[in-house]
């Protein structure tokens, strides 16, 4: 269970059972160096979710007119170069037993758009075509990749857009 928060990680892990089914670290997926030191520490994985999300500070919805490409960087760094990373880092391992499960949690934004989200969008569907390449590359191998799209959730940053601007 990978986090950028240690405690949460720790949490999370614990949920699941501690040491016996669960380790937690704390890597930036962003970082190709931080992903294989992550690697490194776990081992290989039978299953892989890739699930790194938008954080709730520091991320405003804006048009994409009123974005600059810092805008553009971060968010693609994070929901498409973290995916490549971390999938790259493991499915290497799953390859060679001939078993594994990728999961990428991609985002209805990136299957048909969403006012305030091109930028997010493209980023998800980047890695909709990443995965859909990826399972034609490792299913002869036993290995799986598949992506679960979600639609808006009204948590952190959007319930706080949503409860400042109803017309959203």
């Amino acid at each position: 269970v990978n986090d950028i928060v240690e405690d949460r990680a720790e949490k999370v892990a614990a949920d699941l059972g501690g040491d016996t089914h669960a380790k937690a670290v704390k890597a930036d997926v962003t970082s190709p160096l931080k992903v294989r030191r992550m690697c490194e520490h776990t081992g290989p994985v039978d299953i892989l979710v890739n699930n790194a999300g938008i954080p709730t500070q520091g991320f405003d919805l804006k048009l994409f007119v009123d974005t600059d490409p810092d805008d553009w960087e971060a968010l693609m760094r994070l929901n498409l170069g973290a995916v490549l990373h971390v999938t790259h880092a493991y499915a290497g391992a799953m390859v060679e037993r001939r078993w594994g499960r990728i999961v990428t949690i991609v985002s209805d934004a990136g299957r048909r758009g969403e006012r305030y989200q091109a930028i997010y969008g493209s980023a998800k569907a980047g890695a909709m075509g990443f995965v859909r390449g990826l399972a034609a590359e490792v299913g002869a191998h036993g290995v799986t990749a598949n992506c679960i799209s979600l639609g808006t959730m009204r948590t952190g940053f959007s319930e706080a857009a949503v409860n400042a601007d109803p017309d959203l």
